[in-house]
């Protein structure tokens, strides 16, 4: 009863806060490329222009992008929530705050 509770009101940004350390780890594991610029010049007249990301690299950066929404968009939903809770505001006659 307590878990359910606490997934239902923490859930959104424990799994935010996962996806950007998921993100992070899978950044901070990329292997470097293992081909890329020489010192000198090409003798063909096309251009070689590798992969500049791996698979790897494009899903971490997606991750902590998505994760960082999520956890945006429920910092703004319980901001909302108190903004609208009755007693929120300071001119309210009925608020019991000095």
């Amino acid at each position: 009863m307590l878990l359910a509770t606490v997934i239902r009101r923490f859930g959104l940004p424990i799994l935010g806060i996962a996806l950007v350390i998921v993100g992070i780890v899978l950044l901070a594991t990329t292997q470097p490329a293992s081909f890329g610029w020489s010192a000198y010049s090409p003798l063909a007249e096309t251009v070689y222009r590798p992969m500049s990301s791996s698979t790897q690299t494009i899903v971490g950066v997606f991750l902590i992008v998505v994760g960082t929404i999520t956890t945006a968009a429920w910092a703004v939903l319980v901001w909302r929530r108190r903004a609208t809770a009755p007693g929120s505001d300071p001119e309210d006659p009925g608020n019991p705050l000095p």
